[in-house]
């Protein structure tokens, strides 16, 4: 007689989702693996920071192209990261990333790391992409570098 086996299956966020990571050491940033993701890919891969120090908030700046942005990093059971949206990897090619630490105690003290390029490769999309003030990517609206004055969260 054949004995069945019972499977437990996650729930799909965690099923599919793959976590890549970024190294934290005294200040300094690196880039564990080979392609972030792929354009469009959605809630199937997580940016994940290990190492930072307690007692400080994390933003990361990222900027590909003309277009830069800010996002904040929440905690997470080994470092800070956010899991990616479709409309957080919009554009495909190189993202160059720096991450930034708030001090806690004081809500004003800022660190920044060195920057790095992580690569998100290009998937099948319409022959043109959207207009820049309709483009989105991790997370918030994007601004050109002559428009953004410092590291401000921009909402849509």
């Amino acid at each position: 007689m054949m004995q069945l086996m019972q499977f437990t299956i996650p729930v799909y966020r965690t099923m599919w989702r793959r976590d890549y990571m970024i190294l934290f050491d005294n200040w300094r940033i690196k880039y564990v693996g080979e392609l972030l993701a792929r354009q469009y890919d959605n809630l199937s891969r997580t940016l994940l920071v290990k190492g930072v120090p307690d007692g400080w908030d994390w933003t990361m700046m990222v900027q590909t192209g003309e277009y830069f942005d800010v996002i904040a990093l929440a905690p997470m059971e080994e470092g800070v990261g956010v899991v990616l949206t479709e409309e957080q990897l919009s554009l495909d090619g190189y993202y160059s990333m720096q991450l930034v630490g708030t001090l806690k105690d004081d809500g004003v003290t800022k660190r920044h790391t060195n920057v790095l390029q992580v690569s998100v490769g290009q998937s099948a999309s319409p022959a043109r992409p959207p207009p820049p003030e309709t483009r989105r990517t991790l997370g918030c609206r994007f601004v050109t570098p002559s428009s953004c004055r410092g590291p401000t969260r921009r909402t849509p």
